[in-house]
């Protein structure tokens, strides 16, 4: 099938959801890609000729390298938003929920058919919609609004589990967890331990002390650090979103450049686990030391939104969640974000050109290959630095 019958198939797939049959389809044939590596991107409207209405779609097709996971992804984010969404939103409702949760993209229509799968969303960028720049920290205004969102979601996953544990387990047995997976890999092993030697030398030129209590951690890799922290096995777990790096949140601003609204996108890897690997993964990989130095204020924002949320909803959320074992849990289980964070910042300060030309659909040892290139410019090695002092500090490692 060309790109032409796939992406008008798809525009006819959302006409048919919104049960319009009298309708122009036009769409840009430019494919769109550059930092996400599951996927190929497309524009297109569909209007309703009888009402005169005009749906703006963003078009997200399974990329056409071979990327064993691509199949599994797209059965998760499209589980997510058929199904499980859907029954968020409805609970929500039935619960008379005054300002519901509702921070992901309208979703349309999809499929998971195997090398043809794809899902149509509303597009976020003419709603004024944007991404923050992934080269930067995020700002204090921007990791508060962020955290205070998740608080928000997680009640509402955490809230759903609590009242209705049989239809959360029937809506949510057939996720499959990618992370369980993730760091088997030999070239993800290797990679990651250079990672953590780059961060080691970065703080041996500010405090040797502290670089020595590392040592033990690179000494004994594999069980310390590599494998640590990614499975939850504990008693505060829910539906997560997963994908949880800057570029997956989307921020919308007023005229006087104030956060006015928030979208949570690509949900493919989401799965029942602690809020902390959400939380830990975005804050890893986005903020600045003097925002890493105050994890506990940001816990704290997140904890009132969490809490105030479940109790809108019905739930008790020091049963739910409580504070205290929200932070015994970081201290445990963070250590999945730091290892993102240390991934995710070498994408990230990888130009978007160049992750095109020479990163999308190559095999993972040059993915690697290119990942470690970028682990080597001054700015990466102090950001890793940073991210394993503050984990030191905190008493992560």
């Amino acid at each position: 099938m060309s790109v032409k019958e796939k992406v008008e198939a798809s525009l006819a797939g959302v006409a048919d959801s919104q049960g319009i049959t009298n309708y122009e389809l036009s769409f840009d044939q430019t494919v769109l890609r550059g930092d996400g590596l599951l996927g190929e991107f497309y524009t297109g409207s569909v209007k309703n000729k009888d009402a005169g209405e005009v749906i703006e779609t963003y078009i997200k097709f399974s990329p056409r390298e071979d990327i064993p996971i691509k199949s599994i992804v797209y059965a998760n984010e499209f589980l997510y938003y058929d199904t499980i969404y859907p029954q968020l939103h409805e609970f929500q409702r039935e619960r008379d929920v005054k300002q519901p949760f509702d921070k992901i993209p309208r979703f349309f229509c999809g499929t998971v058919e195997p090398e043809n799968e794809y899902l149509v969303f509303e597009n976020l960028k003419l709603q004024n919609f944007e991404m923050w720049d992934k080269t930067k920290f995020l700002d204090e205004k921007h990791l508060n609004a962020v955290f205070k969102t998740y608080g928000k979601y997680h009640a509402l996953t955490f809230a759903f589990k609590d009242q209705n544990r049989e239809k959360y387990e029937e809506i949510t047995k057939e996720i499959q967890d990618i992370f369980k997976n993730m760091f088997k890999y030999e070239e993800m092993r290797k990679s990651m331990l250079e990672l953590l030697k780059i961060a080691q030398s970065g703080i041996k030129e500010i405090d040797e002390k502290k670089a020595e209590r590392l040592q033990p951690w690179i000494d004994d890799f594999g069980k310390k650090f590599f494998n640590k922290g990614a499975l939850y096995t504990g008693d505060y777990s829910a539906l997560t979103h997963g994908d949880c790096w800057s570029n997956n949140i989307m921020f919308k601003y007023d005229q006087s450049g104030n956060i006015e609204d928030i979208r949570f996108v690509d949900h493919q890897l989401t799965r029942d686990s602690t809020p902390v690997h959400d939380l830990s993964y975005f804050f890893y990989a986005g903020a600045a030391k003097k925002d890493l130095d105050k994890l506990d204020q940001y816990l704290d924002i997140y904890h009132d939104s969490f809490c105030s949320f479940a109790r809108e909803l019905g739930s008790d959320p020091e049963k739910l969640l409580p504070l205290k074992a929200l932070k015994t849990d970081w201290k445990e289980h963070s250590l999945f974000g730091i290892r993102m964070g240390l991934m995710l910042w070498q994408i990230k300060l990888i130009p978007k050109e160049n992750i095109v030309k020479n990163i999308v659909g190559k095999p993972g040892n040059e993915l690697m290959k290119h990942f470690g290139d970028a682990s080597q410019c001054e700015e990466y090695r102090a950001n890793s630095r940073d991210i394993v002092l503050h984990a030191l500090e905190y008493g992560i490692l």
